[in-house]
């Protein structure tokens, strides 16, 4: 007798004896239980005398297979009962083949259908199948590590996915581990378990192989949790390696989040640098929207040390810039502020001249006339 019928065999026994015990109080058995109680099970394979023959297991296998396609025509009429009859025997069934990979993925896949539908006695029943999986197979076929991982993630099991990659990394060597912890980032960060993903990533750089994808996805996270230093400091690592690649616009994209980031923890100096050098690049290669960003980040820097006269010269060659990408939004936007800089500062010719700049774009637009009309009304005159 093989281990797989001697387990299906005390499984059911163990169900016909506690089950007749505690009839009363028991909770009910699993439809996942017992496939050796199927009808399509000959008795003999039943009481152990003998294994399925060839013949048998065909006909079941082909049995398996009608009953997942009736299922899902029974779930296109709207018969929901039936059809999850019909896929739970599916399922029971598979346990008498010898293909775990594919019983995993018919339990992913019609687990994903109960967990959508709050079907939940049938999700915890097929959870419950994918543990003994788990258990009694996955240890001797590690080809069932990504089938099993997928199926938990269909159930929305996002814990038990991470907690089999990490049962699995502590029988690798060093070398093999990065492609493992990046599955447990990219599944963390899917489900919001930002800490999680990041120390999948701190492991990751301690092994000395982040690519510049993870250096990506590792900064981003720090930013999304609000840690600018430390996004900061992997966001440096990056620009030599996008220019090793050629690859101008990251290149010039990085150095913005570079500086945004530095303005954020108060390093003023690598800020402009940063802008600055993006603003460079940008416009030579006309990347017209990074050109924009750059100085718009750039003019706020410097208003956050209120350099003021600095600010007005970076907006006035943003609007240079917003003229080339005809973002006459952004122009109306622009001279608008910088009506008000030239005021607070007392330039009130300059001032006018912004703000009737302004009022004609706005004009054009059909959009804001009256503040720019007011703002030119309200203006000290020298």
């Amino acid at each position: 007798m093989t281990n797989r019928y001697r387990q299906l065999l005390l499984s059911f026994s163990a169900t016909l004896i506690f089950g007749q015990l505690g009839a009363i109080a028991a909770p009910a058995v699993s439809p996942l239980e017992n496939p050796l109680a199927d009808p399509l099970v000959p008795t003999a394979v039943a009481e152990a005398d003998r294994d399925l023959s060839p013949l048998e297991t065909g006909r079941i296998s082909r049995t398996a297979e009608d009953l997942k396609l009736s299922g899902y025509v029974k779930w296109q009429e709207q018969l929901p009962e039936l059809a999850f009859a019909d896929w739970l025997r599916h399922l029971l069934l598979l346990q008498l083949l010898p293909d775990r990979q594919g019983e995993i993925e018919s339990l992913g896949e019609i687990g994903a259908i109960a967990w959508e539908n709050n079907r939940i006695e049938d999700a915890r029943a097929i959870t419950k199948r994918l543990d003994a999986i788990r258990a009694e197979d996955y240890p001797s076929n590690e080809n069932l590590l990504i089938p099993l991982a997928e199926a938990y993630q269909q159930l929305r099991n996002s814990g038990a996915a991470i907690a089999l990659y990490r049962s699995h990394l502590e029988t690798l060597d060093d070398p093999y581990k990065a492609d493992i912890l990046r599955l447990i980032a990219q599944l963390a960060a899917d489900w919001f378990n930002y800490e999680e993903a990041l120390a999948a990533y701190g492991e990751i750089e301690a092994l000395n192989a982040l690519t510049i994808g993870d250096r990506e996805h590792f900064s981003t996270l720090y930013e999304t949790i609000n840690l600018p230093a430390e996004a900061l400091r992997v966001q440096r690592q990056l620009p030599p390696l996008y220019l090793q690649e050629l690859d101008y616009q990251k290149l010039a994209s990085i150095y913005l989040k570079i500086a945004k980031n530095a303005h954020r923890i108060a390093d003023y100096n690598l800020a402009i640098d940063a802008n600055e050098f993006a603003f460079a690049l940008a416009w030579e290669l006309k990347y017209l929207e990074v050109a924009e960003d750059a100085l718009h980040q750039l003019a706020r820097v410097y208003l956050t040390q209120d350099n003021e006269p600095f600010a007005m010269q970076v907006y006035e060659q943003l609007l240079i810039v917003q003229n080339e990408s005809y973002n006459r939004y952004g122009m109306m936007e622009t001279y608008a502020t910088l009506g008000e800089l030239y005021e607070n500062s007392g330039l009130y010719p300059s001032a006018l001249i912004s703000w009737q700049q302004g009022l004609a774009i706005a004009k054009e637009l059909n959009h804001n006339i009256e503040i720019f009309t007011a703002a030119i009304e309200t203006l000290p005159r020298q």
